[in-house]
């Protein structure tokens, strides 16, 4: 199978949707060009290499009391000395 194939602007529009099969089946690369200059390449999705485990952290983290009060230092921190803005 061929691993690069060079499609104009007009055919990746027009096939797009057959061009992300063959990327995602064939590990294809695609070259889109415009006015036979290249100027865009399309590759399959590597990823992150980071997989999801839900737990993962279960046990290692604590959530101290009261983290989502907002407090008057809070009210400091965020407004200062003067008013308020209202809303």
């Amino acid at each position: 199978m061929e691993s690069t194939r060079i499609v104009s602007t007009y055919d990746a529009k027009a096939h797009l949707s057959q061009i992300l099969s063959d990327i995602e089946v064939g590990g294809l690369e695609v070259i889109v060009t415009r006015h036979d200059r290249p100027v865009a390449k399309i590759v399959p999705w590597a990823g992150d290499g980071a997989s999801r485990q839900p737990g993962r952290w279960k046990g290692q983290l604590t959530v101290p009391e009261g983290w989502d009060e907002f407090t008057a230092q809070d009210d400091l921190d965020w407004y200062g000395d003067g008013e308020r803005p209202s809303a």
